[in-house]
């Protein structure tokens, strides 16, 4: 396209006739760009970051060649010019301790802006085990873990939707792990796993007087026992008898 070097406008001349001549060029310009797919067709995808993604890179791709790069600004919002409407981008960036996510956005058919959020997943898996023991979530190669307080409940943040595999371990021992599906971010998810625990046991006296060792931190609860005198009579009523050990399972 030409320009609007040789545009009269009625009643305007010299200096003004100029600057009127210079903002339609300009925009003729712009026009011409997007017809072009030089500068952008129109379409500005605005993005909101979660502040996790602070100071981080991101990029908008349609997947088809009109890639973008940036970096998340302090104010955790930032607008990008694409090429193409009425298609499909994908916003993706990484927080400083490695997780990436992704989030996608379709602009029009016509030209405007089009807004879209990169946030950061978070969920709740709930894990009951032994006291102390280490709690496990594994999807894929990502791991998260948290220690069981003193009723043996321990609370893992997930930062992925998927189907984990839970397990937890104390003392060398592990549990058999058990499968958690994660679907939605905020919510609280829950799993039991049992940590088979060997209690060994000095007999005296032909079993009249019996001594007892068992690291303190599993207390009575969870053997349904409270004492010297009932763990004798849980051992040689119920199981078994002058046995010189025993594998029980906590809570069972």
């Amino acid at each position: 396209m030409g320009n609007y070097g040789s545009v009269n406008v009625p009643g305007v001349s010299g200096p003004e006739l100029e600057a009127v001549r210079a903002i339609a060029n300009s925009a003729l310009e712009k026009a011409n760009e997007a017809l072009e797919g030089g500068g952008g067709s129109g379409c500005v995808l605005k993005i909101t970051f979660d502040a996790e993604f602070a100071g981080q890179e991101y990029t908008v791709t349609d997947g088809a060649g009109d890639t973008k790069t940036g970096t998340v600004p302090e104010g955790l919002v930032d607008s990008v010019s694409v090429k193409n409407c009425n298609t499909e981008y994908t916003v993706s960036a990484s927080t400083a301790s490695g997780e990436q996510y992704s989030a996608t956005v379709t602009t029009g058919a016509y030209f405007g802006q089009y807004e879209v959020t990169l946030a950061v997943f978070t969920a709740t898996i709930t894990v009951t085990t032994a006291p102390s023991a280490e709690a496990k979530a594994v999807l894929g190669g990502s791991a998260y873990t948290a220690t069981a307080n003193g009723s043996g409940v321990a609370a893992i943040s997930v930062k992925k939707a998927g189907k984990y595999t839970v397990s937890a371990t104390i003392s060398g021992k592990t549990s058999a792990s058990v499968e958690v599906n994660v679907t939605e971010a905020g919510e609280n998810y829950t799993a039991t796993v049992k940590i088979p625990i060997r209690v060994f046991m000095a007999w005296r006296y032909n079993c009249r007087n019996i001594l007892i060792t068992i690291p303190p931190r599993y207390n009575s609860r969870h053997w349904y026992i409270s004492g010297p005198q009932m763990w004798a009579g849980y051992v040689a009523d119920s199981l078994f008898y002058c046995a010189a050990d025993t594998l029980l399972n906590n809570y069972g």
